[in-house]
């Protein structure tokens, strides 16, 4: 029986909840608060690596590579198209199972290139870095201390000129590496209980982050960094997406350890994080708008 006297305008769910078991949660956010403390010990951190330019360089170099599989090199002037920034955050919106599903249609390869490259890629050069293959470029994407502990696993279900499969993102060469390939549905639906978006969509984005990546430098603060630098990564998505004229989905609901599994990855080392859907933009795409995030 919900309280009476619950506040409407800020609808807490701390009044409706409140037998909830919330220990876990706040344990870790005690943990990983900033103290003056824990910004010294941080701050000593940041000045051991940056005494060492063997440390700062293997830093900069944030990407996995798996150099022994097929690598398909995508267009580097691949376009979002012409509109504008405005439109394109009017227009965001996540499908919804219980209302829309992607429209059954092949993505065009150009349209997967234009959308890894202006949400992850290395999109300009910045030779005060170094080389441009030793991580000498800049992002389209915000990451805490420029470590980009973000890595995308493209689960290819419909791609014109691609074979159906697993692939990861090869940032620095903008290129796909194959990892497998087959069709893939009848896993990914072991790993998740929104099949009705899953059967029509193109791809399925899976984000993991290499958490060390952040922790090496931030300590256990940099869980929270790594939890940022997905939201940015993911609002990236999106509105490229959206620019594209493709319907988007970000997925919330995976099994993560089975989702681990299809990548073959190491849960603890890498987590993933999050799946992010695109597809053909439904016919009723001009109501989409107001659906909520299947998150």
């Amino acid at each position: 029986m919900l309280k009476k006297d619950i506040d409407y305008v800020s609808y807490s769910f701390i009044d409706i909840f409140q037998k909830d078991d919330n220990e876990i949660v706040e344990t870790f956010h005690e943990h990983t608060k900033l103290s003056p403390n824990s910004t010294r010990e941080i701050g000593r951190r940041v000045g051991e690596i940056k005494s060492d330019p063997n440390i700062l360089a293997m830093m900069q170099r944030a990407w996995k590579n798996y150099p022994a599989a097929l690598s398909i090199p995508l267009d580097k002037d691949a376009s979002l198209g012409g509109m504008t920034l405005a439109d394109a955050l009017k227009r965001r919106a996540s499908l919804s199972t219980y209302a829309a599903s992607f429209r059954p249609e092949a993505m065009r390869l150009d349209a997967l290139s234009a959308l890894l490259l202006h949400s992850y890629g290395a999109t300009r050069p910045q030779p005060w870095k170094g080389k441009f293959e030793d991580g000498g470029f800049g992002r389209p994407v915000a990451s805490s201390g420029g470590l980009y502990p973000m890595e995308i696993y493209p689960i290819v279900l419909n791609v014109e000129g691609l074979e159906r499969g697993v692939y990861h993102y090869n940032v620095p060469q903008h290129a796909l590496q194959r990892l497998r390939t087959g069709d893939m549905l009848d896993e990914l639906f072991e790993c998740t209980t929104y099949h009705d978006l899953l059967k029509n969509a193109s791809v399925l984005f899976v984000l993991t982050g290499v958490w060390k990546r952040t922790l090496s430098k931030y300590r256990q603060r940099g869980y929270r960094f790594l939890m940022h630098d997905a939201g940015t990564l993911l609002q990236n998505l999106y509105l490229n997406a959206t620019a594209l004229e493709l319907g988007a989905c970000a997925l919330g609901g995976l099994f993560d350890d089975r989702m681990a599994r299809v990548l073959d990855v190491n849960p603890l080392d890498e987590p993933v994080l999050l799946g992010f859907l695109v597809g053909g933009r439904p016919a009723v795409a001009g109501n989409v708008h107001a659906l909520p995030a299947t998150i």
